[in-house]
């Protein structure tokens, strides 16, 4: 960041944006010199769809006070595939209903 800040970019938006691009997403090498930068954003896909899940099955489970079969239909699932994804996720139901 510190070099691309001290670069000259009179007005010429698009050449930066191509430099970022190339430095941190490898489209080729970068026209300054020095190591590459680690990638900003790395990204377990897995674990980002597992919280991605646990939140909205939880977001359901509390709009319908831990009622699995209401959860089901507004996350457009089946009730028993929901139940199974509580069991697989670990999702605590007395916690949600405020019992825990």
């Amino acid at each position: 960041m510190a070099e691309l800040a001290r670069r000259d970019w009179p007005g010429h938006v698009q050449a930066l944006g191509d430099e970022v691009h190339r430095l941190y997403w490898g489209g080729g090498e970068a026209a300054t010199a020095g190591p590459r930068p680690v990638d900003p954003f790395p990204v377990d896909l897995n674990q980002m769809k597992t919280e991605l899940e646990v939140r909205y099955i939880r977001e359901a489970l509390v709009r319908t006070d831990a009622n699995i079969a209401a959860a089901a239909r507004l996350l457009g699932m089946k009730r028993p595939r929901l139940s199974q994804k509580i069991r697989e996720l670990d999702i605590d139901l007395d916690r949600i209903r405020g019992n825990a």
